[in-house]
């Protein structure tokens, strides 16, 4: 039997879905990038922090964190891919 959902409760589940498949996207695309900078002491906060931030986001649908902190999230993924590609850059 399908569960019922709450009118209230729906419109925010829909948006906490699409900020999440939002962040996976730009995690996705982050690690896709940063399997390319080596795994080293001056590396190794920004890998660590990416999983921390991956698992941060596979939690969402059971802590329902407000927008402002999923936003937030993302944004943090995208400085890091950023300096992701700084890295890169600098290895060429």
């Amino acid at each position: 039997m399908p569960a019922v959902v709450d009118a209230d409760l729906y419109p925010m589940l829909c948006e906490l879905v699409a900020d999440k498949n939002k962040a996976e996207g730009l995690l996705f695309a982050l690690a896709s990038e940063l399997r390319y900078v080596p795994l080293e002491e001056r590396t190794r906060a920004l890998h660590v922090r990416a999983l921390e931030l991956k698992r941060d986001v596979a939690e969402w649908l059971r802590r329902r964190p407000d927008a402002s902190t999923r936003q937030a999230l993302c944004r943090e993924v995208q400085d890091l891919q950023a300096e992701t590609r700084f890295l890169l850059q600098r290895a060429d």
